[in-house]
């Protein structure tokens, strides 16, 4: 009750200050729309992963990134989780990776896990990305969850990710326009609220919201990929993944039921692994 209450509460105010104070509720509402809420690490996901090669670097105004590594394989792969998660998501996957030559790599993304900082967006993501890659190399495999796997598809378009033996993306969400207006009907918006808020995206990133889809990111990607999507994911519409594997026509495409949008059980992880394998024995 106290949480609705605080979200209506924070749309009046926005609305009242969109009237008094524009350029104030322009960057309040954006710096809203951009702020996870912060996840406590349990003490038994501290536990794992304390068990890797802890690391970080800085960009883009993020002064501590911080990086995970397990394993010192000839195969390379960095794995991105989505909003509101961190890296513990991906400790099936590590397990599953640990005996077969991988060097795998997670970060937490800005204002999540173990990294600084109060925002996190698309962009700013990407910008992260380029960061490790400047510090850590290029990476064989690139593997992506929800926000994680739609800022994969982006760093491909801008050219972040120029090569790649494979990318897979899991749970992909496809229009940013969705998540922008899912904000605006949960805190009530008016359309000079979200105008401003709009406009204040457009003079960080040069683009509004809505440029950001997949659709649109995937039309520049030139090596294989692997799509896993479940037809009852309620986050992402199982239609982005569709149209996904359409427009990517080097990509395998596997719809699951019954695994929802996180995509973590023991069937998602063996299909995973065993293109990655499959995909290296073969490039």
């Amino acid at each position: 009750m106290f949480i609705k209450f605080f979200i209506w509460l924070m749309g009046r105010y926005l609305n009242l200050m969109s009237i008094i104070v524009p350029k104030y509720a322009a960057k309040k509402g954006f710096e809203v729309f951009c702020s996870p809420f912060k996840i406590k690490l349990k003490p038994k996901q501290e536990e794992f992963l304390e068990t890797a090669d802890k690391s970080s670097f800085s960009a883009e105004g993020v002064e501590h990134i911080q990086v995970y590594k397990w394993g010192n394989g000839s195969k390379k792969l960095l794995l991105l989780h989505g909003w509101q998660s961190h890296t513990f998501r991906w400790i099936k996957y590590i397990f599953a990776l640990k005996d077969l030559d991988y060097t795998v790599y997670c970060y937490d993304a800005p204002a999540h896990g173990n990294t600084s900082g109060k925002i996190v967006n698309v962009p700013l993501y990407e910008k992260t990305l380029k960061g490790f890659t400047a510090n850590y190399g290029p990476m064989d495999f690139y593997g992506g969850h929800s926000l994680g796997a739609f800022t994969l598809l982006y760093a491909c378009y801008t050219g972040t990710i120029k090569h790649a033996k494979g990318l897979v993306i899991l749970g992909c969400p496809g229009n940013a326009q969705d998540f922008v207006d899912v904000y605006q009907n949960m805190l009530g918006l008016s359309k000079k609220t979200m105008y401003l808020i709009t406009e204040r995206f457009k003079t960080l990133y040069d683009q509004t919201p809505d440029y950001f889809t997949s659709a649109r990111f995937v039309s520049k990607v030139r090596f294989p990929g692997l799509i896993i999507h479940d037809r009852n994911d309620k986050e992402a519409p199982i239609h982005y993944a569709e149209s996904l594997a359409k427009n990517w026509s080097n990509s395998n495409y596997i719809e699951t039921e019954g695994f929802g949008h996180k995509l973590r059980s023991p069937e998602v992880v063996d299909r995973t692994v065993n293109y990655l394998e499959e995909h290296y024995a073969n490039v």
